[in-house]
């Protein structure tokens, strides 16, 4: 990743439960930046994502799913914008499948207002934090095509289950792209994936 990590810590949190909840839905920590005075979530207008010369194309801009990764038949949010991808072909070990979503939002910060922005995710995520282990740690740069990006993850790579976040910074919106990982043994290439959408994000005109 391009740019530098500006937060490791150590941190007390709700992994399980209440902090990730089934299928890749937003963690209570992001829901309230999302729902509170910062983020909007479901801000997006209310139209279907479109597949044309290989990107999905939606009305905030356009994007990437990488090879062997498809759109979820039964996504489990109804928020306007927001759309579910899982790896093709292969049933879930356990009782939810690893998979990304992507999510448009709005915000009262201007692009060059980027590190409020940031301080008010994480600001939130440290108000959730709770009584049960768990690391939460976050980084700064910029995505393949120059836009600002914050990455904030919760849990280890051998927890049961850990999730990512990118935030793509725009002019007072954002886009949320979010791995929850249920470490399937099937589903190796679930971080990568992750990325490449984040990477191949473009915002429209």
């Amino acid at each position: 990743m391009k740019g530098k990590k500006w937060l490791i810590c150590a941190a007390v949190l709700v992994l399980m439960g209440a902090m990730l909840s089934a299928c890749g839905l937003v963690s209570e920590a992001a829901r309230a930046v999302l729902n509170g005075e910062t983020p909007q979530q479901g801000s997006a207008p209310e139209e279907s994502a479109r597949q044309e010369d290989g990107l999905i194309h939606v009305p905030y801009g356009s994007y990437k799913v990488p090879e062997g990764w498809e759109l979820a038949s039964e996504p489990t949010s109804e928020a306007a914008g927001k759309y579910f991808y899982v790896k093709s072909g292969v049933e879930p070990a356990g009782e939810y499948p690893t998979n990304i979503s992507v999510e448009y939002g709005t915000n009262r910060y201007a692009v060059d207002e980027h590190e409020q922005f940031r301080t008010a995710i994480l600001r939130q995520l440290q108000m959730q934090m709770g009584g049960d282990d768990g690391t939460l740690f976050g980084s700064g740069g910029n995505t393949e095509n120059g836009y600002t990006l914050y990455r904030f993850g919760i849990g280890e790579d051998d927890a049961e289950v850990s999730t990512v976040q990118y935030y793509i910074v725009g002019e007072r919106e954002f886009v949320l792209v979010h791995l929850t990982d249920f470490h399937d043994p099937a589903v190796t290439d679930a971080d990568e994936a992750a990325r490449a959408i984040v990477d191949s994000f473009v915002w429209g005109e």
